[in-house]
């Protein structure tokens, strides 16, 4: 019983710890902790599963007292523990919620992207945290876990973006590294599919830290859905194409320059 006491305490300690072993690298660690305490929770009744109904077995026995409390009081610390968690969790969460800017920010509103204008980077306005709340907030109501209405606000409204979200962040991955993945030499024959794919990106795009007018587009906002999915798939189909034609060329000068390195090593000498 002491081992059980030790890892509820162990839990609550170290909640915050960045070192700490995840359950999972995808839940934040209030939540995983939350987790872990309905586990030792579980297990503790599954241990005493015959003990709450204990008049024909266990009631004589004079060790009986001392071990229903004991039960009752590790499966009071784990309420306890859970309770203070899902408490600081929720006071965090919404006052992340309530930001406006900044990494941490929750608000899905804006225009979908923004080019860095120091670095040409592409940045996608949707917060990972959402994504990762998303994923709390599904954990949580499969335990039967009430959220306070804010939260679970915010996670009805991220469950709509999110797979716009994710798409996003996929093509802007590939338009920021395209130039590790496009070989020099071959720029020239992908010269439409470039242009096509830039056109598409920064149609609806703002130029962070360009303060002329130019830069300031009315793009595609998150708050009309409609518009995103259709942006979302003319972007898609862009950067599709050129991926797939970065790929045959890709795929044509490794076989050509097989060809060459096997013409290198022929002996016409020996051939005659």
């Amino acid at each position: 019983m002491q081992i059980l006491f030790s890892r509820l305490d162990h839990m609550h300690q170290s909640k915050n710890k960045k070192n700490r072993v995840f359950i999972s690298q995808q839940l934040s660690p209030a939540i995983v902790c939350v987790i872990e305490t309905r586990r030792v929770s579980v297990a503790v009744r599954e241990l005493f599963a015959g003990m709450e109904q204990p008049s024909t077995l266990f009631a004589n026995f004079p060790i009986f007292n001392e071990i229903e409390d004991l039960r009752q009081n590790i499966l009071s610390k784990c309420r306890h523990t859970e309770h203070e968690i899902l408490d600081e969790w929720s006071r965090s969460l919404r006052q992340t919620i309530q930001e406006d800017s900044g990494a941490g920010a929750m608000q899905i509103k804006g225009q979908l992207m923004n080019i860095s204008q120091e670095s040409g980077k592409l940045t996608v306005n949707f917060s990972s945290r959402l994504v990762q709340l998303l994923r709390e907030v599904r954990q949580l109501a499969d335990l039967d876990i009430n959220v306070p209405s804010k939260i679970k606000e915010t996670a009805i409204n991220a469950e709509k973006f999110y797979k716009h979200g994710l798409a996003l962040k996929k093509t802007s991955n590939f338009f920021n590294t395209m130039h590790t993945q496009i070989l020099s030499s071959q720029r020239p024959m992908l010269l439409k599919a470039l242009i096509g794919f830039e056109q598409v990106v920064e149609a609806d795009v703002e130029v962070q830290g360009d303060e002329s007018k130019n830069s300031k587009k009315n793009g595609v906002q998150w708050n009309a859905p409609s518009e995103c999915g259709r942006y979302v798939e003319r972007l898609e189909n862009a950067a599709l194409i050129l991926a797939t034609e970065n790929r045959n060329l890709r795929r044509y000068h490794k076989n050509l320059g097989n060809k060459l390195i096997s013409i290198a090593q022929l002996d016409i000498l020996k051939q005659r």
